[in-house]
């Protein structure tokens, strides 16, 4: 039984909107090489650089960031799509 990959999505999700998350990035077979998993074998997969271009004014911008970011605690998703959705967050702390 092999586990195919067939995307991979990237979201910064404020949890108390999740439905309008600040950055989204999917990733299709086009663009990166996803693999298919046999069992028992271990293999990596790298996925392009996550950019943050939506956010760069806020980024670079002290007052910006202090008004919308700063303070703030977001999670950062990411879901492997294939034959079986699997996902993992970790939170993502704005000081």
């Amino acid at each position: 039984m092999n586990y195919v990959i067939t995307g991979v999505r990237v979201s910064l999700v404020d949890p108390s909107e999740p439905s309008k998350p600040l950055l989204v990035r999917n990733y299709d077979e086009t663009m990166i090489k996803l693999p298919v998993i046999v069992p028992f074998l271990k293999e990596t997969v790298d996925i392009p650089e996550i950019r943050l271009d939506e956010l760069k004014d806020v980024l670079t911008n002290e007052e910006l960031y202090n008004e919308q970011l700063k303070g703030n605690t977001y999670e950062l998703q990411v879901i492997l799509k294939g034959t079986k959705e699997s996902i993992d967050t970790v939170n993502v702390e704005f000081k």
